[in-house]
C-alpha cells in the first residue's frame, strides 16, 4: 500500500499493463486481472502452484512468465479461493516498479520503517541464527520435514522467516492506539483499505488486501494463518482493542493447536462470545454437489 500511495501501483489497473510478461492460458483474464483481484484471491486462477525457479534474482520473474500452463478456474472478480499464485505476481510487480528484488523492496518498505530486524528470508541469513524445523507426524512416527525452507519463487505468498516477538512487534503497527507511529508510513485510506473486508470468505469472514476480517461479539478482528512445510502458524489482532496474540508451531498437525489457541484467546482471555456457525447437513438431501462447498460467488454472497 505504501507503493499505491506513491503512485505507483494502481489496485485497479490490469497486471499485465505492469507486466508484459504476464501471461495466462486464459487471454480474457490476462487482460482483466487486477491488484486488487491479486490481493482478494479472487483472480479465478489455480492457486496451488509451487514450481520451483531456484534462488537467483530472476526467480519470479522466470515463475511469472510461465504461469501461462496454469488453468483459469473462475472469472476474475466472480469467486472468492485462496491463491497462492496470485502472491507470487503481485510479488512480481513489486520488484517491476520498483527495479529491486522482491526480499530487498520488503526491508525497505516495511521492515526497516517498522523497526523490524528479526526478518529473514533465505536460509543462509538463518542457518547462524536459533531456528526450529518442522516434525512430520504420521501414524506412529514422527520425522524432520524436509526440505525446510520453501523456493524464493514461494516469497511473496509466505516466505519470511521471523519469531513471535517480531510478528508481535509487526502486528502492533495495526493498533488503534498507535494510529499516530503510522504517519509518514502509510495514508490513512490505504490503511482503511488494508484492514477493511469487503468480500465474503465464510458466513462469519470477509477478506481485505490479504488480511481476514471478521467481527466478534462486535469487536474487529484481522487475522491470518500461515502454513508451510511442518510450520504452523497463527497471527490474531484486534485493532481496537490494542492487542494481538500469535502462536508458532512446528507441525503438520500444528493446527489443531491454533485452532485451540484461536478459542482460547478470544473466550478465555478476551471474553467475547463468538457466534457458532453450525455446518449445514442436507445439501446431499438437495442434490446439491459438495465438491463445490468451498466456492463463494463474489456477487452474491450465496454458496455455490
Amino acid at each position: 500500500m505504501r507503493l499505491v500511495d506513491a503512485g505507483r501501483i494502481d489496485l485497479e489497473r490490469p497486471i499485465k499493463e505492469l507486466l508484459e510478461d504476464f501471461v495466462l492460458s486464459d487471454k480474457g483474464a490476462e487482460e482483466k486481472i487486477t491488484m486488487k483481484h491479486l490481493l482478494t484471491h479472487t483472480s479465478g486462477t489455480k492457486g496451488d502452484y509451487f514450481k520451483d525457479f531456484g534462488y537467483g534474482k530472476d526467480a519470479l520473474e522466470k515463475l511469472v512468465r510461465n504461469m501461462s500452463s496454469l488453468p483459469q478456474i473462475n472469472p476474475p472478480g466472480r469467486i472468492l479461493s485462496y491463491c497462492n499464485s496470485g502472491f507470487y505476481v503481485a510479488g512480481r510487480v513489486i520488484e517491476a516498479v520498483t527495479g529491486k528484488t522482491f526480499e530487498e523492496a520488503i526491508i525497505e518498505l516495511v521492515s526497516e520503517p517498522l523497526g523490524l530486524e528479526n526478518i529473514h528470508f533465505f536460509p543462509e541469513d538463518i542457518i547462524t541464527e536459533r531456528f526450529t524445523v518442522g516434525q512430520l507426524i504420521a501414524e506412529d512416527r514422527i520425522s524432520i520435514a524436509r526440505p525446510w525452507a520453501v523456493g524464493r519463487t514461494i516469497h511473496p505468498a509466505g516466505g519470511i522467516v521471523t519469531n513471535i516477538k517480531e510478528l508481535l512487534n509487526y502486528s502492533a503497527f495495526y493498533f488503534s492506539g498507535r494510529a499516530s507511529d503510522r504517519n509518514g508510513i502509510i495514508s490513512v485510506d490505504s490503511f482503511t483499505k488494508l484492514i477493511t473486508g469487503k468480500i465474503g470468505a465464510s458466513p462469519a469472514s470477509k477478506v481485505a488486501l490479504g488480511w481476514f476480517v471478521e467481527e466478534i461479539d462486535g469487536v474487529a478482528t484481522i487475522q491470518h494463518s500461515g502454513g508451510t512445510n511442518g510450520q504452523i502458524s497463527l497471527l490474531m489482532v484486534f485493532p481496537e482493542m490494542d492487542f494481538s496474540a500469535a502462536i508458532l508451531t512446528n507441525s503438520n498437525e500444528g493446527s489443531k493447536a491454533t485452532s485451540l489457541f484461536s478459542r482460547m484467546v478470544v473466550e478465555d482471555l478476551l471474553g467475547l462470545n463468538p457466534v457458532i456457525i453450525e455446518p449445514a447437513t442436507n445439501y446431499l438431501e438437495r442434490g446439491e454437489d459438495c465438491r463445490a462447498l468451498k466456492r463463494r460467488d463474489v456477487r452474491s454472497g450465496d454458496l455455490h
